[in-house]
C-alpha cells in the first residue's frame, strides 16, 4: 500500500470508533491541511488502543532499547514525563506540534479504576494532565462515571477489541525480543 490507502484505512477506522471530530490526512500526526481532532476523540481513541495489552505494554514504556533488522541501536525515551512519577501513570502518548502545541493524552489507574486526561496546547503538559488526574482521583469517589460512547449502537460498544493485524504483532514480539537483548544502559 501506498501513504494515500494508509490514511483511507485511519479515517475508516477512526469513523468505526465514532471519532466524529477527527479527519486524518497523514500518518505521522504533524500539522497537515485539513487534520484534526478534539481532546474527547483523542480519549476515545486511548481508550481504543489500551484494550490491546501489547499496544498498552509500549505506552507504559519510560524508555527502551531498541535493535533493527541490521544490529543498529537506538534508545529511546519517554517524554510522557508521569511514568514513573505520577501515582498510577500507565501512558498514553505525548506530542507537539506549531498548531496544537504540547499536546498530553495520560491515563493512570487507582484502585481499579482507569482515568484518562488530555491537554492541548499547555505550556506544561506533563503538570497540566498530573492536575486533572489527581482532581479526577479525587472527586470521582464510588460513583462510575464512565465515559459514554457516542455510537447510536450500544452493543459495538461493548464489543471485545477488534484484534491486531498478524504482522502488527509480529513486529511488536520482534521490539520485544529486541528490548531483551539489550542492556538497558540506565540500568
Amino acid at each position: 500500500g501506498d501513504v494515500a490507502a494508509f490514511v483511507e484505512l485511519m479515517n475508516s477506522r477512526a469513523a468505526q470508533l465514532g471519532l466524529d471530530n477527527t479527519a486524518y490526512a497523514n500518518p505521522h500526526g504533524l500539522d497537515n491541511a485539513g487534520q484534526y481532532t478534539s481532546a474527547r476523540d483523542l480519549v476515545v481513541l486511548a481508550r481504543a488502543v489500551m484494550e490491546h495489552p501489547e499496544l498498552a505494554a509500549l505506552a507504559a514504556q519510560e524508555r527502551a532499547v531498541l535493535v533493527d533488522g541490521s544490529g543498529k541501536i537506538s534508545k529511546w525515551e519517554s517524554t510522557n514525563e508521569l511514568l514513573g512519577m505520577f501515582n498510577g501513570a500507565i501512558g498514553v502518548k505525548t506530542g507537539w506540534t506549531r498548531r496544537s502545541g504540547d499536546v498530553l493524552v495520560a491515563a493512570a489507574e487507582r484502585d481499579g479504576r482507569r482515568l484518562y486526561a488530555v491537554v492541548l496546547g499547555s505550556e506544561d503538559a506533563n503538570a497540566d494532565a498530573a492536575a486533572l488526574l489527581e482532581r479526577g482521583f479525587a472527586e470521582l469517589g464510588a460513583a462510575d462515571r464512565r465515559l459514554v460512547p457516542p455510537m447510536e449502537d450500544r452493543q459495538q460498544a461493548q464489543a471485545p477489541p477488534a484484534p491486531l493485524p498478524a504482522d502488527a504483532l509480529a513486529r511488536l514480539a520482534h521490539v520485544r525480543e529486541s528490548w531483551k537483548r539489550e542492556a538497558a544502559p540506565w540500568a
